[in-house]
């Protein structure tokens, strides 16, 4: 499955982040929709490579 999502995973974080972005005062525990993962994902990707 990882594999077959890799090629999308640049947008999703994108797209993440322009969520988050666009909120006044972003908090992602109440804004809706929300979501931080971009941001394990990312942590994550700095101990594979």
């Amino acid at each position: 499955m990882f594999d077959k999502l890799l090629p999308y995973q640049s947008a999703a974080i994108k797209n993440a982040e322009t969520l988050i972005a666009s909120y006044p005062n972003s908090d992602p525990e109440k804004d809706n929709p929300s979501t931080t993962v971009h941001e394990l994902v990312i942590q994550l990707n700095s101990y594979q490579r």
